[in-house]
C-alpha cells in the first residue's frame, strides 16, 4: 500500500478540533470498517504504530458501535466503505467531524476516486490483506497531505489519453517547465515529500517549495495533483 505524497491540503488548526490537545504526539485515529475481520487485522495495524492513537474501531451501519465513538473526536478517520457508490457521501459525513478521511477501498474506478477527492477525501488507498503503508499515510493526512496509491494515480490518466499531438495547450504548458521543475514533480509523484526531494537533490526545502510553486504557475493548475496528471497525460 505504498503510497504518493501529491499535495498539501488545508487542514483545521489543533485549535479548532475539539477534544484533541494541541500537545498530542499520536494522531487519534477511527476506524470505520463493516467487514469484522478487515476491522480486527486494521485495527492491529494501526494499534501497532507509535505514531497512532486508536480511539475506536467501529461498524458504521451498527448504531451501538458508532454511538460510542461520537463523544471522541478523531484527528483523522480509516473508512472502508461498504459500496464504491457511497464513498463520496461517507466522505463528506465524516469530514463534519474529522480534519481528515483516509478512504480504503478495494474495487476503485476513475470515477470513484474522483469522487472521493472531491469529496474531501485526504487520501485513497487500495484495501491489502496487510495493509503496508497504511500507517505512514494516516501520518500524511494527519499532517495535511492528500495521499493517492501509484495504481490509482495511474487510474487516473487514461492509457489511451491523447498525447501532445492531440493537446497542444497541455503540451506547451509542459515545455515551459525547466528540467529541475519536472525532476520535483515527478518525486512527489513517486511518494517522496518535500525534505526527501530535497535531500536526494541536494538543495532546501524551500527551494523545491519554490519549484512546485513556479510549476503550478506555468502549468495553470491549482495543486499538485493536477500539475502530475497534466504532466503524465503529456509525457506518458
Amino acid at each position: 500500500m505504498t503510497a504518493a505524497v501529491l499535495e498539501r491540503s488545508p487542514v483545521p488548526n489543533d485549535a479548532s478540533l475539539p477534544g484533541w490537545p494541541p500537545a498530542e504526539r499520536r494522531i487519534p485515529v477511527l476506524l470505520v470498517d463493516p467487514d469484522p475481520i478487515s476491522r480486527h487485522v486494521l485495527t492491529g495495524v494501526l494499534r501497532a504504530s507509535p505514531r497512532i492513537r486508536l480511539l475506536a474501531a467501529v461498524d458504521r451501519s451498527d448504531p451501538s458501535s458508532w454511538a460510542g465513538s461520537l463523544h471522541r473526536t478523531p484527528r483523522v478517520t480509516v473508512l472502508c466503505p461498504g459500496s464504491r457508490d457511497d464513498i463520496p457521501q461517507e466522505v463528506r459525513a465524516l469530514r463534519s467531524r474529522t480534519a481528515g478521511v483516509v478512504v480504503l477501498g478495494a474495487r476503485w474506478t476513475r470515477d470513484s476516486v474522483c469522487g472521493a477527492l472531491a469529496a474531501g477525501a485526504g487520501a485513497c488507498l487500495v484495501k491489502e490483506p496487510d495493509a503496508v503503508g497504511l500507517a505512514d499515510a494516516v501520518a500524511a493526512v494527519g499532517a495535511g497531505h492528500r495521499v493517492l496509491a501509484p495504481s490509482l494515480l495511474h487510474a487516473l490518466v487514461e492509457p489511451s489519453a491523447p498525447g501532445p499531438a492531440a493537446d497542444p495547450r497541455s503540451a506547451l504548458r509542459v515545455s515551459r517547465l525547466s528540467r529541475r521543475e519536472r525532476e520535483v514533480l515527478a518525486l512527489l509523484a513517486d511518494g517522496v515529500d518535500t525534505e526527501q526531494a530535497a535531500h536526494r537533490l541536494c538543495v532546501s526545502t524551500a527551494t523545491v517549495k519554490s519549484h512546485v510553486s513556479h510549476s503550478l504557475t506555468k502549468l495553470g493548475v491549482r495543486n499538485r495533483l493536477e500539475a502530475v496528471l497534466l504532466l503524465r497525460s503529456v509525457l506518458g
